[in-house]
């Protein structure tokens, strides 16, 4: 769970009622969700069984799509050639690795998509650094070291999220929920959807 400051979650919560977007659409390639609206509701309310979570009341949810850089490495391991594949967002540079058994693409439309505020320069090293941590990682359970060879493909896409905003006597919260997986988002996250809306509000607002 996300607390965010009162002022400007407020914004957020209420910002379709008050502000006209500027509609600008864009076609782009996306990764399809899998959890539909009813069941993105469901995993996100609180749960009745704690006492805390009586007093959080659910207010919305919402649909964002964050900016991902998709990088693949080729990747050699005990002889063998493979590929490793690491998803990086465009706005914080949080890296992650995604299971891409549950994963679809598809070209659609966005109107005013969040942008890509860091560019292929600053991903690379950041993916390199992630692979080596994954390397060291690999290295000290197999006791081989996972090699990286370089880079096959960096490709701009938009991962699908559930948002929902709550109330509470401590002010508003909110909750991400991974649109494909189904995984509620932690701290590791946290800055990133912050950004996020940020850049939603600031850009709704011009």
């Amino acid at each position: 769970m996300i607390i965010c400051e009162n002022s400007w979650a407020f914004l957020f919560l209420f910002r379709s009622d008050s502000v006209e977007p500027k509609n600008m659409k864009m076609n782009v390639r996306i990764i399809e969700s899998r959890i539909p609206k009813k069941e993105a509701v469901e995993r996100l309310k609180p749960k009745r069984r704690f006492l805390l979570n009586q007093k959080k009341a659910f207010r919305k949810i919402e649909f964002l799509y964050l900016p991902y850089f998709w990088v693949r490495l080729q990747t050699l391991f005990k002889g063998k050639r493979d590929e490793l594949l690491i998803a990086i967002d465009a706005i914080d540079g949080t890296a992650v690795f995604p299971d891409e058994n549950f994963i679809r693409f598809k070209e659609l439309e966005l109107s005013d998509p969040l942008p890509f505020l860091l560019q292929e320069e600053r991903i690379k090293p950041l993916a390199l650094d992630t692979a080596h941590d994954f390397s060291m990682q690999v290295g000290l359970r197999q006791k081989v070291p996972l090699e990286t060879m370089g880079f096959l493909s960096i490709e701009r896409v938009y991962y699908p999220f559930w948002i929902a905003y709550f109330s509470s006597p401590k002010g508003l919260t909110f909750t991400a929920l991974d649109a494909v997986s189904g995984m509620r988002q932690g701290v590791k996250m946290k800055q990133v959807f912050i950004k996020a809306l940020r850049i939603l509000e600031n850009s709704n607002a011009e």
